[in-house]
């Protein structure tokens, strides 16, 4: 009988890192991995050393997909096969308020504003990289009534946005109208050419309230009755 030498290999063992998923702001959550090939029903209770996991990740990493990573694990009866896992980031939603606002019939509109919460980190508008623009579909010569203020357009590496639409508000503009004095004690039969004007550059009509006293063509008043004119 000769003798010989008899050699066991280790067996491989894939450890697999678990795929993860994030806010961006929040900790990173537990990284952990799972095992596969191990013999006679062994678990890694029986590893001597198992590997480490980490990712470069952090709280202040920006959205994006960031590698888990496996090093390490030693043990005499079996080899690593380490496989890396993703751990994804995604965007933190800012919820952004249009504020509303009010003006005059024909006046510009004011300038829109906005309040907005859900920033992480003590961040705040200036981190933005493309803040929102505010609009509304009223102009100068826009009925009174109520329009929808609209923010939109903003972009940022870090954050959603979820837009709240405000109110603007258009009044009726206040008209003041301005009549030139009519004589007193016109002449029945005699006409007078009234004469009035209003802040708002719109005409100014006429009418007679009592039509036996005084009757208005246009602008013409015509006297009909001996009594006081208004």
């Amino acid at each position: 009988f000769i003798g010989g030498q008899f050699t066991v290999d280790k067996a491989v063992l894939t450890v697999t890192a678990d795929d993860q998923s994030k806010l961006y702001g929040e900790e990173n959550p537990t990284l952990s991995y799972s095992y596969s090939g191990f013999a006679f029903e062994e678990d890694e209770t029986v590893l001597d050393t198992e590997p480490l996991i980490s990712t470069v990740a952090d709280q202040t990493s920006e959205a994006g997909s960031y590698p888990i990573i496996l090093s390490g694990g030693a043990d005499n009866n079996y080899s690593f096969n380490l496989m890396e896992g993703v751990l994804i980031i995604q965007k933190t939603t800012l919820t952004l308020t249009a504020e509303d606002k009010e003006r005059a019939y024909g006046e510009e509109n004011p300038d829109f504003t906005f309040t907005i919460a859900g920033f992480v980190n003590g961040e705040d508008l200036s981190v933005i990289d493309t803040p929102p623009l505010g609009s509304a579909s009223a102009d100068l010569t826009t009925d009174a009534g109520s329009y929808p203020i609209i923010f939109s357009g903003g972009f940022d590496n870090k954050y959603d946005f979820f837009y709240i639409d405000g109110t603007l508000l258009i009044q009726k503009a206040i008209q003041v109208i301005t009549f030139e004095d009519i004589p007193e004690e016109l002449r029945m039969t005699e006409e007078y050419s009234l004469i009035a004007s209003s802040n708002s550059g719109l005409p100014v009509s006429f009418s007679s309230s009592d039509m036996a006293v005084a009757n208005v063509d246009v602008d013409l008043l015509m006297i009909l009755m001996a009594e006081s004119v208004t």
